[in-house]
């Protein structure tokens, strides 16, 4: 037990050491190909959309049935129509993604600032 203490105390030391020497005082590269937090988030968006577009697509099918076997309940019909609200309002805020970090961000003046993710 006590070797392996001192072999933790001298291992971390080492360990320091090596993070303080001049090799790791580099600055640390980006490895995104993104220059901005706006072009992240158009890349992103870009690549979600179709998959809810898909989505879209699903909750309205499944909204549909919900809606067409409910037999006259209040309940069903109601959860359809929220089924298809939700949905729609995901859709839209997926989509609208780019545009909406750029207003906020002309909003708040912080164009300029994001230039480093």
């Amino acid at each position: 037990m006590i070797r392996k203490i001192l072999k933790a105390s001298l291992l971390v030391p080492a360990i320091l050491g090596s993070f303080l020497s001049e090799s790791f005082a580099e600055p640390i590269k980006n490895p995104l190909a993104f220059g901005t937090i706006s072009a992240l988030i158009n890349r992103v968006s870009g690549f979600v959309q179709p998959f809810a577009l898909i989505a879209l697509v699903g909750c309205i099918i499944a909204a549909g049935f919900i809606r067409l076997t409910s037999a006259g309940d209040s309940e069903k019909e109601q959860k359809s129509v929220k089924i298809l609200t939700s949905a729609a309002i995901g859709f839209f805020i997926i989509v609208l993604a780019p545009l909406i970090v750029r207003i906020i961000g002309s909003i708040l003046g912080v164009d300029s600032m994001l230039t480093n993710i």
